[in-house]
């Protein structure tokens, strides 16, 4: 995808001078993160939805 987010973040790094691989690596550690903030916010609704569940 020529216009995704993903490909503006890695032009944007090799913009700022990153080489290839060093884009791909901070365009890795983005994807991470932001599957970890997903992961950490599924966790944390999962447990705030089963209060009725805890109490019995």
């Amino acid at each position: 995808m020529a216009n995704s987010a993903g490909r503006r973040y890695f032009d944007k790094k090799t913009a700022e001078g990153k080489t290839r691989n060093e884009a791909i690596r901070c365009l890795k550690r983005r994807i991470a993160a932001h599957v970890w903030r997903i992961m950490l916010a599924d966790e944390h609704r999962r447990h705030t939805d089963q209060p009725s569940a805890r109490a019995a």
